[in-house]
């Protein structure tokens, strides 16, 4: 299960004095690639080229010194493309 990864405020309003807020989380659904960059703090652009790889070649090779986020950042990209293929076959069977 995906933790949410941000919130935006929705609506606002203040009544005698108190101000309310009405927040809706952002999670991997509303925006994908959003979320994924949000999350690992690497560039949209960057983040959008490793995914047309990972979809179009299905291998991409990190590469880096030991400790700067790899294993990371593939466990990350291999849950975002998960996601992605489990909605695409349950949108083709509805």
């Amino acid at each position: 299960m995906h933790r949410p990864t941000a919130a935006v405020i929705q609506q606002s309003s203040t009544t005698a004095g108190l101000t309310l807020q009405l927040f809706r989380v952002i999670g991997p659904e509303d925006n994908e690639v959003d979320s994924l960059a949000f999350e690992t703090l690497i560039p949209k652009p960057i983040l959008q080229r490793y995914v047309s790889l990972l979809t179009e070649h299905r291998r991409v090779i990190l590469c880096g010194s030991s400790g700067t986020g790899k294993s990371y950042l593939a466990h990350k990209l291999a849950e975002h493309l998960l996601q992605w293929l489990v909605r695409l076959v349950v949108h083709t069977r509805t």
